[in-house]
């Protein structure tokens, strides 16, 4: 079978499952070109690992992520604008390489949940959720109790029995419903081998998808590694007449990898092949923009082509720097995000996030046109804290923050282990960043103030105002291409209640 499959109900239903965030359907901004053209990356920050599925005329797409809600799901109709319908997941744990797949009327999300032990280390743990519709609702995680093996890829072969290939080229035969192994892990592939003259940063077989064309299953791994060095990074093929193997490898392989670091997108690898309805074959993977590892692992596409002897590969003259001709379709959506949030909806935007292991989704609400954090007795890098993506090279973000006489409130650039921005507490505003309680202090007697961070290209300058017209600027800058990725951030430190009002952001790229 194709990893594309024929709808077989009325569209798709959204359901609204998250009592604090909302699923506001919002298109990643993108540049204008000529109509009937694109440039990468089609989602922009942070939406590593992508794995895709076409149902009828709709895409689908979800990706990786640490924060809180995950494993967010997109919808397309055209593979290249993007809107959030939902997020599948809304528990503890770092969700590594989804397997999105649609069978028999039915959604599966194949996932790897990373946590942190008490003790040290991590676990690697993994399970399936499923739902009717992509928007949700979708189950709880179904645990495949299946340890230490990461990014689970899902294939249905053409007797309708289904297996889950993971890391390491190891394979497991599932359940009918999908939701149970039933056999021993076993290896079946070894994956390619990587020329000694390549720098890279492991061997790291891994992110296994997997679908049939014709006589052939085929297998699309990445390896080298992903945060390595710029070219690290790939993405290899193998087929077999056998869903189980034995695996041939492609005499073209990569598929897709950064050659120098030259390029514009570096580490680019883990993609998945996907047909379109028009019976062309596109990849969609993810890469590092070079110097901009601030915006995390961004999702890009390119056309594929087949050789007379039945091999992918990326069109001729075309890669991830190219102004590239559209897919074919009919339905082009328009609308765009506005990450700026006036905090007047019933449920927080999409587009924010928390980490439930510094942050309780009972210590942050909306009321009356506010943002409220519940601010606890810890350091920064340990407070609640809320934060969204930037979508730009450059750009200006604003707030109006109000605190109470035994807390503190911070606006700033962070990767929730460093922070660089404002402090506001009483009677006093501070630069800081971390390490450092204090590098700049000025005196105030109000506990409202308007703050605002500018970050041209990685330098990030500071300002304040008493009514949000007329801005002073901070004697201290920074620079923070060394966050990965840099989050715009707003913190709450000590007692009481903090409260963030009438945020804005604009690129001034």
């Amino acid at each position: 079978m194709k990893k594309t499959y024929v709808l077989n109900f009325v569209c798709f239903q959204l359901c609204i499952f998250f009592s604090v965030f909302s699923q506001t359907k919002s298109i990643v901004p993108r540049k204008t070109y000529k109509k009937d053209f694109y440039t990468n990356p089609i989602f922009i920050g942070k939406a590593g690992d992508p794995s895709i599925v076409r149902v009828g005329s709709h895409y689908y797409m979800t990706h990786s992520g640490g924060d809180y809600p995950s494993l967010p799901i997109l919808h397309s109709t055209d593979l290249i604008n993007w809107e959030n319908i939902g997020f599948a997941y809304k528990g503890d744990g770092s969700p590594w390489a989804p397997d999105l797949v649609y069978l028999n009327g039915r959604f599966y999300i194949y996932v790897t949940l990373v946590r942190n032990k008490i003790e040290g280390g991590r676990s690697f743990q993994n399970y399936v959720f499923t739902s009717e519709y992509p928007a949700g609702p979708w189950s709880d995680p179904i645990d495949l109790k299946v340890d230490g093996k990461i990014d689970p890829g899902h294939i249905v072969t053409s007797e309708g029995k289904r297996y889950l290939y993971f890391d390491k080229g190891c394979v497991a035969e599932l359940s009918a419903d999908g939701t149970k192994i039933i056999s021993d892990i076993e290896k079946r592939y070894n994956g390619w081998s990587i020329p000694i003259d390549w720098n890279v940063e492991c061997f790291c077989l891994e992110s296994p998808k997997l679908f049939k064309k014709g006589d052939y299953y085929y297998l699309v791994s990445a390896q080298g590694g992903t945060t390595g060095p710029s070219t690290s990074h790939m993405a290899i093929v193998a087929r077999s007449k056998s869903a189980l193997g034995p695996w041939e490898n492609s005499p073209l392989n990569p598929l897709i990898h950064t050659k120098s670091r030259d390029e514009k997108w570096w580490s680019q690898g883990h993609a998945t092949l996907i047909e379109h309805t028009d019976g062309t074959w596109w990849a969609v993977f993810h890469a590092y923009e070079n110097n901009y590892r601030t915006l995390g692992r961004q999702t890009l596409l390119l056309p594929v082509e087949w050789t007379k002897d039945n091999w992918p590969i990326i069109k001729r003259n075309v890669n991830a720097q190219s102004l590239i001709e559209k897919p074919s379709t009919t339905n082009i959506c328009t609308t765009k995000i506005d990450l700026s949030d006036d905090f007047s909806s019933k449920n927080l935007n999409y587009h924010w996030r928390t980490n439930l292991e510094k942050n309780n989704v009972d210590n942050f609400w909306l009321d009356n046109n506010q943002l409220v954090l519940k601010a606890q007795d810890q350091p920064f890098n340990k407070a609640p804290a809320i934060y969204c993506m930037p979508k730009n090279h450059a750009y200006e973000t604003t707030v109006q923050v109000t605190i109470e006489d035994e807390n503190e409130a911070a606006f700033a650039i962070s990767d929730q282990t460093n922070y660089l921005g404002i402090i506001l507490k009483k009677n006093q505003l501070e630069t800081f960043s971390q390490g450092s309680s204090s590098l700049e202090a000025l005196k105030i007697t109000e506990n409202t103030v308007y703050l605002k961070l500018v970050n041209l290209h990685h330098d990030l300058a500071l300002y304040y105002s008493l009514n949000g017209k007329e801005w002073t600027k901070f004697k201290n800058s920074f620079e923070v291409s060394h966050l990965k990725p840099a989050n715009i951030t707003l913190l709450a430190k000590g007692k009481g209640l903090v409260k963030f009002k009438e945020f804005t952001y604009k690129s001034i790229d």
